[in-house]
């Protein structure tokens, strides 16, 4: 029962996440999130486009810069 309602749980946050990307695309929060979240769940390609976007919009934010670079060393690239 804990672990239905985690996952329940970790898919409304996901799909929050999600809303507010596609809603408001320069959150750059929002993506950062969504990005250490999926990439904790070993979904790496859309973590990396996630940090990617974060970078994109806010570049001084240290954190996902790291991420990123973390992400896109463990194995691949990002078309952005």
């Amino acid at each position: 029962a804990n672990l239905a309602a985690a996952q329940f749980q970790w898919n409304n946050a996901m799909a929050c996440l999600r809303t507010a990307v596609k809603s408001r695309p320069e959150f750059w929060q929002a993506h950062y999130q969504l990005g250490i979240d999926l990439a904790a769940n070993g979904q790496a390609g859309e973590a990396r486009e996630q940090f990617a976007d974060a970078v994109r919009y806010r570049p001084d934010f240290f954190p996902a810069r790291l991420q990123l670079e973390a992400e896109l060393s463990a194995g691949g690239s990002t078309n952005r």
